[in-house]
């Protein structure tokens, strides 16, 4: 009967003669462990996102039950699901290609010129509905002389013209600081 000691390095599974680990062709246990990893990622992500859309679906169905049972409450829990579900999914969506389409600091650069512009112009096309609306309040105005309708008139105008003001001039402003 051998001892354990009385065994040669090579007599072991895995070692050389030397007692140093033999390395062979086939993949890791890193290398498995990231692949499991990976694809596990993506089922996570796949599964997070069908629970938003399972999240959006409810907020749905409640708002249609609050609109039959005319329970305002309910219907406010509705809009906020819905909403934050609808937030949740552009994030979940759009985020992985923005960091991965943003390579070089020219990438960001350009990138956050584009959503500031879009933004004021967002700004000013909503601050020329808010002046079309308040035309519309002045009318209603001047047909039953309501002074409800007048006040409307008079904070819609203010609020879309300094909207307007603001998204010319913010940007400019803001890049001399």
């Amino acid at each position: 009967m051998k001892s354990l000691a009385s065994l040669k390095p090579v007599d072991k599974p895995g070692l050389d003669e030397n007692g140093h680990f033999i390395g062979s062709d086939s993949p890791s246990f890193m290398d498995d462990l990231f692949t499991e990893g990976s694809s596990f990622a993506v089922s996570i992500f796949d599964w997070g996102i069908k629970a938003i859309t399972i999240l959006f679906v409810i907020g749905i169905i409640v708002m249609i039950m609050a609109f039959i049972f005319k329970h305002g409450q309910w219907q406010k829990y509705a809009q906020s699901t819905m909403m934050w579900s609808f937030i949740a999914m552009l994030i979940l969506r759009g985020a992985p290609i923005i960091f991965l389409s943003l390579q070089t600091k020219e990438d960001i650069d350009v990138a956050m010129q584009t959503a500031l512009s879009t933004l004021a112009q967002v700004a000013i096309f909503i601050g020329i509905v808010g002046i079309c609306v308040s035309l519309l309040f002045k009318f209603g105005h001047t047909l039953i002389k309501h002074p409800e309708y007048y006040k409307w008139y008079k904070n819609a105008r203010n609020v879309s013209i300094i909207m307007i003001v603001f998204s010319l001039v913010g940007p400019i402003i803001f890049a001399l600081l």
